[in-house]
């Protein structure tokens, strides 16, 4: 019998910007917002076990997570 287990994050999709000031450079304005899956394949079955939110800095390019 062949059974499969794993986890693997989905592409970050872009979600929209939103004023955010950034920890790293200092520049405060509008920041991308992404949001990214993250998957537990059971068997053949993906299911979604959880989504993760980050913004990123257009300047810089850090990436800080977004917790409301």
């Amino acid at each position: 019998m062949f059974f499969s287990f794993g986890m693997f994050d989905g592409k970050p999709v872009l979600q929209g910007n939103i004023e955010r000031y950034c920890a790293a450079c200092g520049y405060s304005g509008t920041h991308y917002i992404y949001t990214r899956k993250r998957w537990l394949l059971l068997l053949v079955i993906p299911l979604p076990i959880n989504v993760s939110t980050y913004t990123q800095c257009p300047r810089c390019g850090f990436i800080e997570e977004y917790k409301n």
